[in-house]
């Protein structure tokens, strides 16, 4: 079964199934190696953790070429 159902125009949660599926997913926490904040990433799966604000500045830095 479905947590949501549609059915004639009408919409069907079932909150205890929700709770239950979002208690059951994985959190990946990682800190960031440089600022230190905690941040979330499903898709990670390396060993230098680095907030958006870190990797996008560092990729902008490599695409630029050297300083």
């Amino acid at each position: 079964m479905d947590p949501v159902e549609l059915s004639e125009g009408l919409i069907k949660v079932d909150w205890d199934m929700l709770i239950d599926m979002s208690k059951k997913n994985e959190k990946n926490v990682f800190k960031c190696k440089k600022c230190g904040i905690s941040f979330f990433n499903k898709n990670y799966h390396g060993n230098y953790p680095l907030c958006d604000k870190h990797v996008f500045k560092d990729t902008k830095r490599a695409l630029s070429g050297p300083v």
